[in-house]
């Protein structure tokens, strides 16, 4: 007897998504603007070729990067980190027009109108994630950023609250999209149905990562299928040292 497949929004009832990278094609030029602001008013020696954004995809926060990028070529300038992270993304506010990837917000439509509850996590602070999804907000029951919270299981932890259900019961029931190693990890810690997507990440990396299915575009969500077999995987559950 041949199986029933389940589409997306069938098999799952909550849907977490990372902000840059994933909705917002904000990496290749944030390393742009970097470059130009540590070459031009630090002074610090960068090479035309040279790309950080390599960094971002391994889930390695902006001040981590920036401070690693210090260490490396400016250590006299690493107690300015914090002043110059503020300075980066002001100027970041000020130049750039972020913009989604093809299909974002058609797919977030669907998925919405299909009964799914959406969810944001990042590593941004409000104002600018504020910015960056003011075209998509009303989609979200909740877009948590990294300003009180750094990114982490912790905003997992919030979204189950927001739902009323019990770790196990949200965990099953949900999906991570994310292209960084921070969003994958934080996916099978919960026991969350971790999707990479190819943005702006190699599907090798993401599949070292450890992935459970790679997708180039974030479309590919509404044609995927599953089997109901999946409910009875033990990929779903959640560890115990995170149950309530």
């Amino acid at each position: 007897m041949r199986r029933k497949k389940l589409k997306i929004y069938e098999r799952f009832s909550y849907g977490i998504f990372d902000c840059d990278g994933t909705l917002v094609d904000s990496i290749p030029t944030y390393n742009n603007l970097l470059k130009k602001i540590l070459k031009q008013k630090y002074k610090i020696p960068i090479k035309n070729k040279e790309r950080f954004n390599e960094k971002f995809e391994d889930g390695v926060s902006f001040q981590e990067m920036l401070l690693n990028i210090l260490q490396n070529k400016a250590p006299y300038l690493i107690a300015r980190a914090e002043s110059m992270m503020v300075s980066f993304f002001e100027q970041a506010d000020k130049q750039i027009d972020y913009k989604l990837f093809p299909d974002t917000e058609k797919t977030l439509d669907a998925l919405f109108k299909k009964g799914l509850t959406l969810f944001i996590s990042t590593a941004c602070v409000n104002h600018v994630v504020n910015k960056k999804t003011r075209d998509i907000k009303h989609f979200f029951k909740h877009i948590m950023s990294s300003e009180k919270i750094p990114k982490s299981v912790a905003h997992i932890e919030k979204f189950i609250k927001l739902t009323g259900n019990t770790r196990d019961e949200f965990c099953k029931k949900a999906f991570f999209v994310g292209d960084t190693r921070k969003d994958i990890e934080i996916a099978k810690e919960c026991g969350i149905y971790a999707i990479g997507i190819t943005n702006t990440v190699s599907a090798e990396k993401l599949k070292k990562f450890g992935a459970n299915i790679i997708i180039k575009n974030l479309s590919e969500l509404l044609e995927m299928e599953f089997p109901e077999s999946t409910f009875d995987t033990g990929i779903f559950k959640s560890k115990q040292k995170h149950s309530r």
